[in-house]
C-alpha cells in the first residue's frame, strides 16, 4: 500500500473514530439514565421523546443532497501510469436523493485530464476522460452528525486521447462501460454543510487503441482506478 495512502487514512480515522465514540456514547447512557433517573426525571425524557417523530420528519423532508468533490486519482493500467504519471488530479459532481434515511440514489459526473509524451517517442500527447455514473448507496451506520456509507453502481467512461504529431493530431476516442464501488463518511460541520471523506474505485472492460506510428501494434488498456479524496456537499 503507498504512503499517501496510509497517510490518507490516519489523518480520515482519526477525526472519525471520536464521531462514532461520540454516536455510541449517546446511545448507550439512555437505557442506563432510565433505570437511575426520579419520577421528575422521567417526565422530563417522555417529553423529549415526544419531540422523536419531529426530528424523524425533519430527517425525512432533507431529501437532496449536492455535492463537489476533488480526489487523488491513480490508473489501474502500467502503461497510462508510464505516459501521464500515477497522480491525476480527479473533479466530480453529484446531485443525490435520499430516499430513507439509510438509502439513496445518486449520480456522479466526473473530470480528469492529464499530458504526457508517448513511449519511446518525443510526441506529446493528452488524455480527457469523463466518467458518469449511477449509484445505489447505502448508510450503514447513521447518526444525526455522521453518516457511513458504502455505493455501487453502473458507469460509463467517455475517454478521448489526443497525438500531437508533427504535422496533425491523432485523436483516440472511446466508451467503456463498467463499474464503480466506494466507501466513505459524511460529516455534518455546520448545519446542512457536509463534509465528505471517500475512497473509490473504478472498472471497465479493456479496449485496444491504436499505436503513433503507422502500422503500429498499438495497446490494450484497462481504464478506471482508485482515487481518495474529499467533498463539501449540501443538504435540502
Amino acid at each position: 500500500m503507498k504512503a499517501w495512502i496510509i497517510k490518507f487514512l490516519i489523518y480520515a480515522l482519526i477525526p472519525l473514530f471520536f464521531f462514532i465514540q461520540e454516536c455510541f456514547a449517546d446511545t448507550y447512557v439512555t437505557p442506563i439514565a432510565r433505570e437511575v433517573e426520579s419520577e421528575e426525571s422521567q417526565v422530563i425524557e417522555e417529553e423529549a421523546c415526544s419531540c422523536i417523530p419531529c426530528v424523524e420528519e425533519c430527517r425525512r423532508s432533507v431529501r437532496w443532497l449536492i455535492e463537489g468533490r476533488v480526489s487523488y486519482f491513480r490508473p489501474q493500467d502500467k502503461i497510462l501510469r508510464k505516459i501521464y504519471g500515477k497522480g491525476w488530479a480527479d473533479y466530480q459532481f453529484l446531485i443525490g436523493y435520499h430516499f430513507t434515511s439509510r438509502w439513496s440514489l445518486l449520480a456522479l459526473g466526473g473530470y480528469r485530464e492529464k499530458t504526457g509524451h508517448a513511449l519511446n517517442f518525443h510526441t506529446r500527447t493528452k488524455v480527457r476522460e469523463v466518467p458518469v455514473t449511477l449509484e445505489v448507496r447505502y448508510n450503514y451506520m447513521y447518526c444525526s452528525h455522521l453518516k457511513l456509507y458504502l455505493g455501487l453502481g453502473p458507469s460509463l467512461l467517455f475517454f478521448k486521447e489526443t497525438i500531437y504529431l508533427p504535422r496533425a493530431k491523432r485523436h483516440n476516442s472511446k466508451e467503456a462501460w463498467g463499474g464503480y464501488v466506494e466507501t466513505g463518511t459524511l460529516i455534518n460541520i455546520y448545519k446542512a454543510v457536509v463534509l465528505d471523506i471517500f475512497v473509490g474505485y473504478s472498472y471497465y472492460a479493456k479496449e485496444h487503441f491504436s499505436s503513433v506510428v503507422e502500422n503500429g501494434s498499438g495497446a490494450s488498456l484497462k481504464l478506471g482506478g482508485l482515487q481518495a479524496g474529499l467533498g463539501l456537499g449540501y443538504h435540502f
